[in-house]
C-alpha cells in the first residue's frame, strides 16, 4: 500500500491494488473513506478532486436550546408541540444541510395532519430557527443558501 499526501489538511490518498482511497480526517477523529477503483494503465494515475467537509457546528444542549426556542415563539401550540420535536437534535452535530433537514422533519412531523398552508408557514420561519439556534456563520450561511435552494418553485 502506498500513500500520497496531496497537500490538503488531513486528506491521504492510498494506493491499495487498484482502489485508491481518499481518507479525510477531521478533527474530532473520525474519517471518511471514499473508494474509487482504478485499472492499471499505462502513463499518469488521473488525480481526483477532494473536497473538504462542509463545516459543521453543534447545537445548543437542551436547556440552551429551549431558552433559545423560547425567545422565537409565544404561541402555545407551536411551543408545546414543534418545539419539543426539536429539542430532540438539541448536542447534534449538523453540517448547513444537516440544519435544514432536522427543520424540515421537524415541520413535517408538527404539520402531520394539518393543512398544507400550515407547513408553507413553518418553512417562512425557518429563517428564524437558524438565526437562534445555529452560532456558527459559516454553516448559518450554509444553512439558508441551502434552504432558499430547496424552497425555490422548480
Amino acid at each position: 500500500m502506498s500513500c500520497i499526501d496531496i497537500g490538503l489538511t488531513n486528506c491521504l490518498i492510498c494506493d491499495i491494488n487498484r482502489y485508491w482511497l481518499e481518507i479525510q480526517l477531521s478533527s474530532a477523529c473520525t474519517f471518511t473513506v471514499s473508494v474509487k477503483v482504478e485499472f492499471p494503465r499505462k502513463g499518469k494515475v488521473r488525480s481526483c478532486p477532494l473536497t473538504p467537509p462542509p463545516p459543521t457546528v453543534v447545537l445548543p444542549d437542551r436547556e440552551e436550546m429551549s431558552r433559545r426556542l423560547a425567545s422565537l415563539h409565544d404561541l402555545d401550540h407551536v411551543v408545546e408541540r414543534f418545539h419539543p420535536i426539536l429539542l430532540q437534535s438539541a448536542g447534534r452535530e449538523l453540517n448547513g444541510m444537516g440544519v435544514v433537514m432536522m427543520l424540515t422533519l421537524a415541520i413535517h412531523d408538527y404539520t402531520e395532519g394539518m393543512p398544507t398552508m400550515m407547513s408553507n408557514i413553518m418553512f417562512r420561519s425557518c429563517p428564524k430557527y437558524i438565526d437562534v439556534l445555529v452560532d456558527d456563520k459559516t454553516v448559518k450561511a450554509d444553512a439558508k443558501e441551502f434552504l432558499e435552494t430547496v424552497l425555490k418553485p422548480s
